[in-house]
């Protein structure tokens, strides 16, 4: 598995980070598999993924590739009649408080 920073610019109107991913995999029976592609994380969206690529390569699966575009894409706070907390869970305001200790910024 590798990544690496693919550079900045804009996609669909927002402005982003590339990661560049690869995972290549064999099998005890030497079988390859080979996964690659490119995440777009949006700076202004909390590095939510606007644009993902991808291709797959395996004995099992035809060569394949696909484009992922998120192109309307609002930062909101949800409505809170939109999730109701589970029975047994309490809402928790922030990862440190899902984690149960504060975690430095």
């Amino acid at each position: 598995m590798s990544l690496n920073l693919a550079g900045h610019g804009p996609i669909n109107g927002h402005p982003a980070t590339g990661v560049d991913y690869q995972l290549t995999r064999t099998t005890k029976k030497g079988e390859k598999s080979d996964f690659h592609g490119r995440i777009q994380l949006a700076d202004d969206l909390d590095e939510l993924p606007v644009e993902l690529t991808a291709s797959v390569k395996t004995k099992s699966i035809p060569q394949s590739s696909l484009r992922l575009d998120l192109t309307s894409i609002m930062k909101q706070t949800p409505n809170e009649s939109d999730f109701a907390v589970p029975q047994g869970f309490s809402r928790a305001n922030d990862l440190g408080g899902v984690l149960g200790k504060t975690l430095p910024l």
